[in-house]
């Protein structure tokens, strides 16, 4: 049995404010960019919460310092264009490096689209890129030791204003470091 301490350790007022002040403003570094293909959206409609559509994804490729490869299809955007005129994205869908390691990803975050903006997206318009705010919380899930830094690191995503409706582009951030791939493995076949 281990004595325990008599020592309390307690952190005055002063000390923790004078800790904060001292922090650096964090400076992000770019993962990756991925560019994903989409189906049209199936609209579910006006619902009590706003306007729901289901856009599902069909492929697609990322690439930056972290790797690169292939988006999967078969995931979705959960979307919906609140009555207030903010739009609220929840997206899963896999991603698989080149060298064969999957990557489950779940992307929420919110924007500043009215319906009518996601409408005109939708039809080929494009977006008002002076109006265009969207900014998400990227989460990865992988296995694979060399990649396991996605699991516990903070992302930021900014969601590029599209000029079609059939792709966006996400430009992923982290504060922590961004490690580069080794070799690549041969994939599994």
């Amino acid at each position: 049995m281990r004595p325990q301490s008599t020592q309390q350790h307690h952190l005055l007022p002063d000390d923790c404010c004078r800790r904060v002040s001292e922090m650096s403003t964090p400076t992000l570094n770019h993962v990756f960019t991925l560019d994903v293909e989409l189906a049209p959206p199936v609209v579910i409609g006006s619902t009590p919460h706003g306007m729901r559509r289901v856009i599902p994804i069909t492929g697609g490729r990322f690439h930056g310092p972290a790797g690169s490869g292939t988006i999967l299809p078969g995931g979705a955007d959960w979307n919906l264009v609140r009555t207030d005129g903010v739009t609220h994205l929840w997206a899963r869908y896999t991603i698989v490096t080149d060298d064969n390691v999957p990557i489950m990803v779940t992307n929420e975050g919110w924007g500043t689209q009215d319906d009518a903006t996601m409408e005109r997206i939708f039809a080929g318009g494009g977006a008002d890129v002076d109006r265009w705010y969207c900014s998400t919380n990227p989460r990865f899930e992988v296995a694979d030791p060399e990649w396991n830094w996605l699991n516990h690191s903070v992302f930021l995503g900014r969601l590029l204003p599209p000029n079609r409706g059939d792709q966006v582009r996400i430009t992923v951030y982290t504060d922590a470091p961004v490690p580069t791939p080794s070799t690549p493995r041969k994939a599994d076949h």
